[in-house]
């Protein structure tokens, strides 16, 4: 075994606070940018959808093509493209979504959000240390005025 300078224990925990805290900056990098596309997505499906009509089966042939060209990729699913409209739909202005909350949130959380409330304005009793099935739980417990009629 090496004999280590006396600094040592303190450098090393540095680094590994270093590392750890790059790793979540990426992380929340990363969750802005698919929001971000999902908005985008969600964009383009909604100006599509109004322009012409586009019925289930040419939504599920996007679907396709999407997973065709970039295989792996998480996100194309039957359900995805239309909680993509819902969420643009739901902060249709780019400026104004990027400065909501909820775009400091997960892809899950959104779609619990958009599920669950009326107005997914309204969360501000909410914290960004649930993971989305507890968000799930939570809004699952609401009543009132706010929560959706299923």
């Amino acid at each position: 075994m090496i004999e280590l300078p006396p600094d040592y224990p303190e450098v090393i925990q540095g680094l590994k606070a270093w590392i750890a805290q790059a790793q979540t900056r990426a992380a929340l990098a990363v969750s802005r940018e698919l929001l971000r596309l999902y908005w985008e997505l969600g964009r383009s499906l909604d100006q599509a959808t109004s322009q012409r009509p586009w019925g289930q089966k040419v939504t599920e042939q996007m679907v396709a093509d999407l997973r065709r060209a970039f295989p792996g990729v998480e996100g194309f699913s039957k359900r995805n493209p239309e909680r993509m409209r819902a969420f643009y739909r739901a902060y249709p202005q780019e400026a104004g979504f990027a400065a909501q909350p909820v775009s400091q949130l997960p892809w899950g959380h959104n779609v619990v959000l958009l599920q669950r409330l009326k107005n997914p304005y309204n969360f501000d009793f909410l914290t960004l240390g649930k993971d989305a099935h507890e968000l799930e739980a939570e809004l699952g417990g609401l009543e009132g005025s706010d929560r959706q009629k299923e």
